[in-house]
């Protein structure tokens, strides 16, 4: 099996759990380096203020710990996985509800995920900014 093969299965088995509990960060967070870093596309926008950058594991499990006190997931479905070399793409749709709020959307998504040693060190997720910052607000 590949480094790319490993990545793949790898990826595939976290975002299959990731959709399966509807959100338990923990076999994430037990993939990530400690440096790792995280790039969301609201970056930190008003309403989702923890999109803002990460810059270590601390920093991701706190995203992780706000993203879900703030939203519910309802779904969250892989469509394709993409690896070249220690880069891993995820082509993905997603649903969430905010608790604040009582609003829900629906976005597409691409998460790019760098995976070194069977550790992710870089997270980047975009998704359309608009339709998550107008279900945050109230």
């Amino acid at each position: 099996m590949t480094t790319e093969d490993q990545n793949v299965a790898l990826v595939k088995a976290l975002y299959a759990s990731w959709h399966e509990t509807k959100g338990d960060p923990r076999p994430f967070l037990d993939h990530t380096a400690e440096d790792a870093t995280l790039h969301s596309l609201s970056g930190g926008a008003p309403g989702v203020e923890f999109t803002r950058r990460c810059g270590s594991k601390a920093e991701i499990e706190h995203y992780f710990s706000t993203l879900l006190r703030d939203f519910a997931m309802n779904h969250f479905t892989v469509d394709e996985v993409i690896a070249n070399e220690d880069r891993v793409v995820v082509l993905c749709r997603t649903s969430w509800t905010s608790r604040l709020t009582g609003k829900t959307f629906e976005t597409p998504k691409v998460d790019v995920l760098r995976v070194v040693g069977g550790k992710i060190s870089e997270y980047a997720e975009y998704y359309d900014t608009a339709r998550v910052e107008a279900a945050a607000r109230p």
